[in-house]
């Protein structure tokens, strides 16, 4: 590929978090009047940090059909979707995952919204999470996160309520089933969501710290009964999807953060007993940049301009941005130096390949990119309202 001629994609080397250990006794949920984390980091990390955002601009330079699409990003959302689900204490299998992925390509949402228990949560993140990868409204307020809920829950189990705030006391349990966290207590979520979110809105921190920083507060909170690590999940990704890294949800990270769930829980306790977040950050630093070099090195292969000209690289690229229909003029408008007849050979070679839509075949024949999945986005732009 052309875009990683000056870039070497590889993988690094994990950095040795051994010495970070949580220690026995229970850890108590301390509050955060204003809540305002210090962060020292290292040249090291800056360095995976910029690595991670150029292959990001790699990763968005990727056109596939769309049938490679599905078949290809069925694999990251079912992968991300499993981890997530199994951290937060559901057991599902991959393969389940993915033929509900596969099915919600081919049904309509009368269907969709049919399904109940653990097929309608799995329908209900596949929805979220897509949302999420594509971007959206930041829902930094707590009637936001509420809804991010009520949407994640809804229709699951009766004895769920959806956007609901947890009203009893709760101890997250080690591997071991022994108590070893105590969560946030219920009279005071409200609170210590808001001052949380506030730091969120004005961060100081890249998108990777910010995230993970953000995830680990709120596993502390815990401010619903059921859900919350899909939440916080879903909440973490849209945060570095918001602040820069556009492509996050298209590679397998959530695989590689959890894939040793028994280092991460250590970690993320260590965190919460020692408000020190850097180790966690580079464990989970670490883990998204391998996942973006997996992603490229998997898609790479079925890059459909892999061999196009310039030009058609151009009309496809801006044909993606704007997500909207547009016609043959405004694709000379695009490529200026290129003759109208031409223009209409790269956009039909286009249309061949699996990359555009065409409806028409007369001077007001009408283009669209390809958006895979676009009939489940369930877009998370109208979640963000006055603070409640």
């Amino acid at each position: 590929m052309d875009d990683m001629s000056s870039f070497t994609v590889r993988r690094g080397t994990r950095s040795d978090l051994s010495r970070y250990k949580v220690g026995s006794g229970m850890i108590d949920y301390r509050r955060k009047y204003t809540f305002s984390p210090v962060l020292l980091v290292d040249e090291r990390y800056r360095q995976i940090r910029s690595e991670i955002f150029e292959m990001d601009r790699i990763l968005g330079n990727i056109i596939l059909s769309d049938k490679d699409y599905v078949s290809s990003m069925r694999d990251a959302f079912s992968a991300n979707i499993t981890s997530t689900l199994n951290e937060d204490g559901a057991t599902v299998g991959f393969a389940d995952i993915m033929d509900l992925v596969n099915l919600l390509h081919e049904v309509d949402a009368d269907e969709i919204y049919e399904m109940t228990g653990l097929k309608r949560e799995i329908v209900n993140y596949i929805r979220t999470f897509i949302s999420a990868s594509r971007g959206g409204s930041m829902p930094w307020n707590v009637g936001g996160i509420i809804r991010v809920h009520a949407r994640l829950m809804e229709g699951v189990y009766s004895d769920i309520e959806p956007g609901v705030l947890r009203s009893d006391s709760y101890i997250i349990p080690d591997p071991s089933g022994q108590p070893k966290v105590v969560t946030c207590p219920p009279e005071f979520i409200k609170v210590e969501l808001q001052s949380l979110l506030q730091w969120v809105r004005n961060t100081p921190f890249d998108p990777i710290a910010t995230a993970v920083i953000f995830f680990a507060e709120f596993v502390g909170i815990r401010p619903f009964k059921h859900g919350n690590n899909r939440v916080g999940s879903t909440l973490a990704q849209l945060i570095m999807c918001t602040m820069g890294l556009k492509k996050i949800g298209f590679t397998k990270y959530e695989v590689w953060v959890y894939e040793n769930r028994e280092r991460f829980q250590n970690l993320l306790a260590y965190c919460l007993r020692e408000q020190n977040y850097a180790p966690l950050i580079v464990h989970i630093c670490e883990s998204i940049h391998d996942a973006y070099v997996e992603a490229i090195e998997r898609l790479s292969k079925k890059n459909v301009l892999s061999n196009a000209d310039a030009h058609m690289k151009i009309i496809a690229q801006r044909a993606k941005d704007i997500g909207s229909e547009f016609s043959v003029s405004d694709c000379c408008r695009w490529i200026p130096d290129v003759k109208e007849q031409t223009v209409r050979s790269k956009l039909n070679a286009l249309v061949e390949c699996g990359v555009l839509d065409r409806k028409g075949n007369t001077r007001n024949t009408r283009y669209k990119f390809i958006e895979p999945f676009s009939e489940l986005t369930n877009p998370l732009v109208d979640i963000t309202e006055d603070e409640v």
